[in-house]
């Protein structure tokens, strides 16, 4: 049985507070704790994560998909069938931390700015 790996979003992201916004919440668990190469549009290649989209909630995949069909010019039932196709839902592996329980980056978080966990 392989172990489940999460993402937490590091707060000092420049994407940090619209994946909050979006999901509601910092923490995504991944298909795998492996990261692929890839681009996003015409931009050089870098280092991404795919989150495993059936862990999201309805409401989590509803918001993204209407964020996201927003700026991709698509209909939300046309961005919930591509993130659940091949493509997935990839996030930048520079901007999270991987752990294998939802708190492992908080506490990286909390060590690193020096204050206690909450």
């Amino acid at each position: 049985m392989s172990q489940v790996v999460y993402a937490t979003i590091d707060p000092r992201s420049p994407r940090y507070q619209s994946w909050l916004e979006v999901l509601g919440t910092d923490c995504l668990e991944l298909e795998s704790g492996e990261p692929t190469l890839g681009t996003v549009g015409d931009g050089p290649e870098r280092w991404f994560y795919r989150v495993r989209v059936v862990s999201l909630n309805s409401y989590q995949l509803g918001r993204l998909a209407v964020v996201l069909a927003a700026g991709w010019g698509l209909s939300p039932d046309e961005v919930r069938a591509d993130v659940r196709g091949e493509h997935g839902l990839p996030i930048l592996a520079e901007d999270v931390h991987l752990g294998t329980d939802r708190h492992t980056g908080r506490a990286r978080f909390a060590v690193e700015a020096g204050r206690s966990q909450p």
